[in-house]
């Protein structure tokens, strides 16, 4: 049990040193590989809030560089929602996939503005129900 706490408390840490290493542009394909590493590390969390705030943090980063490749997290978030225990997690690992392969929701949603996954996730499903509803 404590071991389980001290890697969820050190991933959470990377997470949080790497999100703010990320606010500076060019990327640092080092930087970027270590982030790549860490988030990739945190969804495979037993804990399923690391497993939320990695996915927000993933998005945010989709949002501040949108050329690079997120086919990893993309492969990995699928299988979250899919497989995740915690229906919310299943719930917001959908929408995370919608966000990383729809470039357009990034424009229309930024979660940089936010600092609680819930209220992004929910903010975002609102856009996606919006966006669904004009095309009907």
């Amino acid at each position: 049990m404590r071991k389980s706490v001290a890697i969820n408390v050190i991933v959470i840490l990377a997470l949080v040193v790497v999100s703010v290493s990320f606010a500076r542009i060019p990327i640092d394909l080092k930087s970027y590989d270590f982030a790549q590493e860490s988030y990739l590390r945190a969804l495979n969390s037993e804990n399923p809030g690391v497993r939320t705030s990695a996915m927000l943090q993933i998005m945010k980063l989709r949002v501040q560089y949108p050329e690079e490749n997120f086919k990893l997290f993309v492969t990995k978030i699928k299988k979250i929602s899919n497989h995740d225990p915690y229906l919310n997690n299943r719930t917001y690992a959908y929408l995370a996939n919608m966000f990383l392969e729809c470039p357009h929701l990034a424009t229309q949603i930024n979660p940089k503005n936010f600092q609680d996954p819930d209220s992004f996730f929910n903010s975002l499903y609102t856009k996606v129900t919006e966006n669904q509803l004009a095309l009907q």
